[in-house]
Order: C-alpha cells, then structure tokens, then sequence
C-alpha cells in the first residue's frame, strides 16, 4: 500500500482516520488466521513488540499511530529508495565509516576516540598493542590469543586497495543490519557468496553466516539461546535440556508436537520453541575489559588513583564495599582487579516482549544462567590475561548491590513487601504505613503521580481510594469524614 497517508496527521474520531485505519489492518494483516501477529505501530510500542490484530488495532485507538512511521515496510510495503539515497549522503548518517571505526574501537579496545593517542592513528586505524614480548610478561591465555589475533585482523582491508572497510568493520556492520532488520539466515548466506561472486580478488569476506558468527563470539558480543517453558515454570537446559515438556506444568517445549508418517520420518523439519530466552553471558564480557591496556588500568582506579579521605565520591567510599573488603581481603579483595557488580531490575521486560506483562516471581527462573556465572566468579574465578600487566590471573566478582524499587525487591529476593513484615530489616517491627528503605525515588515519584492522578480521575484500575485507605486515614486519625462508616444489615 503506497497510498495517501495524511490520515494518519488526522483527528481519530475523523472518518479519514478510521478508514486509513481500516486499510492499515488489511495490510498489516492479510493472513485471516486468529493468532497471526503483527509488529505494533502505537506511539507506546513503535514495532518493538508483535501483538494479535485485535490487540493492535485497540493499541491504534488508544495510543494513535507512531508520526514517524511513514513507510511501513515492517507491514509488507517495501523501502523507500529515494529516503534510503538521501540518507547516504548525510556526513551523520548511521553507516558513516567512521562511527563504525568509533563503535569498533569501543567494543574491542575499551578507549576513548577522542584520545590523543587514538586520534593520532586516524578514524580508520584500530591500533593494536604488541608490547607484550618484554621479558616479565606472560605468555596470553588461550582466550586472549584469540581476541588479540582477531585485532590483527581488525587492520585487514576487506579486499585490495579498499580505504573505506576492514574485514572485521564489514562482519559488525552485516550482523548489525541482520539483528535490525530480521534477516533470515538463509538470506544472510545468499548476500555473503554474492559479495565473494562480486568482489575482487584477494578479498577477505567470510562465505557463510558461520563463519560472521565466529568472529562475534571471538569478540565477545554473542549470546545463548534457552529455551524455556511457556508458563516460565523451567528453562530447558542442564538436566532438562533434551526434555520434550516442562517438568512442572506439562506443557508441551514446542509450538507444535512433532509427528511421523508411516515410516517413522518426522513431518517438520525443525520444531518451534514455545518462548526462548536470549542471554548475554557475563564473564566473556568481564574479561574483555581487561584484555585492553586501558580500560584495564580504568578498573583498578578504585584501588591505585582513588582519593580516600573520607569523603563519598565513589562506591569505594560505600560501607558495603568496605565491609566487603575487610571480611573477604584473602580470597577476594586483596587483588584490585576483583568486580563488584550491582543489578538493576529496571527493563527486566524491555517493551513488554517477555510476555504481556511481568514475569513476577518467576523472574527467578530467567536469572539461573547469570546466578551460575556468578556462583563460578566467586568460587573459582574466571582465568583472564591483563593487558596492563602483561599477566594472567583469576578473575573473581561479587554481586554488591541491587537497585530496584520495592515490588522488584520483593521479585529478585522472594521477600514479600506487603502487609506488615514489609521492610526486610525492620521485619516484625516494621511501621508499615512509613516503610523508610531501599526506596527507588524515581519509581516511587512515578507510582505517586499516576495515583494521585489515578485517584483524582477516578480511572478506573488506578484510583487508590478504596476500603483499605479509608481504614488508613481512621488509624491515622486524620479526615474523619472519609473514615469507613459500617453498614446495618437488614
């Protein structure tokens, strides 16, 4: 559909907007199947999560149509070239050269851009340190031999007198345009033998989506796919992993249940999980930020260039990093490299794609894989090489902090806080009218405004003037012409 879209810049209620809408749906969905899903393109959710048509065309009425989303190539229209040429020639455009070189030396190096030393070797030039053969050093785990070869492979140019692309510029850029796009594996195959069919010779394009994937999980940036029960009961994995159902509920892995024809050979090529969890692994991610000179030294700040006189500046100042400190000198803090680490639950269910809402308690299920790189980073460590030092260690974290509001509290440590044993430190003393801890203020300030906005609209879900709050004001003994007054049964 190409068609006149100024409805969209219309009032709602205006019979232009509800027939553009009308078209929009028909395009959006073609498929006449009931759970057939579509990205939403409300001002809330902006494609970012796929909902059923019904779901979509409430959010529409509700929330109206994203203003920016004027080519609707996520619902079957295709590209428009002529913004796409526009775009190129923009000197800020996303795929400028230098912004990847930028982003590579970010992700790889851990520096600055804006250095003297890295604006010396130019936007184009990743330098890579090869001062690690003095007589002192250590030779570079395996780990760290990896990462450093693919540096080297950094300079490489993608083919012979290419100025504008390396290899390893062209293989970001690629996975880059593949995750934002949805490419399909196929697809991405079929581009790559077109470049090795295109380019001159002497080119150094890897010939299959395999090989792309390498390179991303030598440079730290890939991720698991789990898989996971439907009803968020278990995660397939360790001694579930080859299970066909969840082990709670029953419930089938599959979005469908696999059969076999007569001959005993499987109708589907490949079964569909019901729900996957991406996860990104954390102790790769770790031993990056010492694998370069910089950011190494970045982390040990905190021991060899803080000011310690007593004044709070840095989470070193805190009581908690000191307490730390003292009970676990040993095994843990007499090594400046040790990681304290802090978890913040806000995003644990970024534009609503875990489900339609929270996964709640459950939430504990999905922190599994990270609970055991963390029981593994404090028991045993994790073998790194430290580019500053120019020696391997064992790397050990701690889980110092976690920043949430109180409903994540009560999520992450399975403490209830409601009622009255609300405060975790308080506990059978707790004023539970005036709980006092571990209050996020910008949820809290958040929460107050849509109640009060909720109670003075008396909308409907939001308003918090109910029985309970009627008895608060009569234990309070404030407003005693709202206070509950009970009713005679005849």
């Amino acid at each position: 559909m190409t068609g006149d879209k100024s409805w969209m810049d219309k009032d709602r209620d205006s019979a232009e907007w509800q027939t553009g809408l009308k078209d929009f749906m028909r395009l959006a969905f073609p498929d006449a199947r009931p759970n057939s899903t579509a990205p939403c393109p409300c001002r809330k959710c902006l494609n970012n999560a796929r909902r059923k048509k019904r779901d979509v065309h409430s959010h529409l009425l509700h929330n109206g149509m994203d203003p920016a989303y004027t080519n609707w190539i996520y619902h079957g229209e295709q590209p428009d070239e002529g913004n796409i040429s526009d775009d190129s020639d923009d000197e800020d455009a996303v795929d400028d050269g230098a912004g990847l070189c930028d982003m590579l030396n970010t992700l790889i190096r851990g520096t600055n851009m804006g250095s003297n030393a890295d604006h010396d070797e130019g936007a184009g030039d990743i330098h890579v340190d090869d001062s690690g053969s003095e007589g002192t050093s250590q030779e570079p785990n395996a780990t760290a031999k990896v990462f450093f070869e693919l540096l080297k492979e950094a300079k490489k140019e993608l083919y012979p007198g290419c100025e504008d692309a390396t290899k390893l510029s062209f293989i970001v850029k690629l996975y880059q345009i593949k995750c934002v796009t949805g490419m399909t594996n196929r697809a991405c195959d079929l581009i790559l033998q077109m470049f090795t069919q295109m380019l001159p010779k002497g080119h150094c394009i890897p010939t299959n989506l395999a090989k792309v994937r390498k390179v991303i999980r030598d440079l730290g940036l890939d991720y698991k796919k789990i898989h996971a029960c439907v009803n968020d009961c278990v995660l397939f994995r360790g001694e579930h992993a080859n299970t066909e159902e969840c082990p709670v509920c029953h419930a089938s892995r599959w979005k469908f249940t696999p059969t076999t024809d007569e001959d005993n050979v499987s109708r589907h090529k490949k079964p569909v999980p019901q729900k996957v969890l991406w996860y990104f692994p954390l102790i790769p991610r770790l031993q990056r930020l010492y694998m370069t000179e910089a950011m190494s030294s970045h982390m040990k700040w905190h021991h060899e260039g803080r000011l310690d006189d007593g004044v709070m500046r840095h989470p070193a100042d805190s009581k908690a990093w000191k307490y730390v400190d003292k009970k676990y000198h040993k095994k843990f803090s007499k090594d400046a490299r040790s990681v304290r680490l802090g978890l913040a639950s806000d995003g644990f269910n970024p534009f609503g794609l875990m489900r339609p809402k929270s996964a709640g308690n459950n939430i504990d299920v999905y922190l599994q894989p990270l609970v055991d790189e963390l029981n593994v980073l404090w028991e045993d460590g994790a073998y790194t090489y430290d580019a500053a030092t120019k020696e391997n260690f064992r790397l050990y974290a701690c889980l110092l902090w976690t920043i949430n509001d109180y409903p994540a509290f009560a999520m992450l440590s399975g403490w209830s806080t409601k009622g009255k044993l609300a405060c975790p430190y308080c506990h059978r003393h707790t004023d539970f009218l005036w709980l006092k801890h571990n209050l996020d203020v910008m949820h809290i300030e958040k929460n107050i405004r849509d109640s009060v906005l909720g109670t003075f609209l008396e909308m409907d879900g939001k308003s918090k003037d109910g029985v309970k709050a009627r008895l608060d004001l009569e234990y309070l003994k404030i407003r005693k012409d709202q206070h509950p007054k009970p009713v005679q049964d005849y």
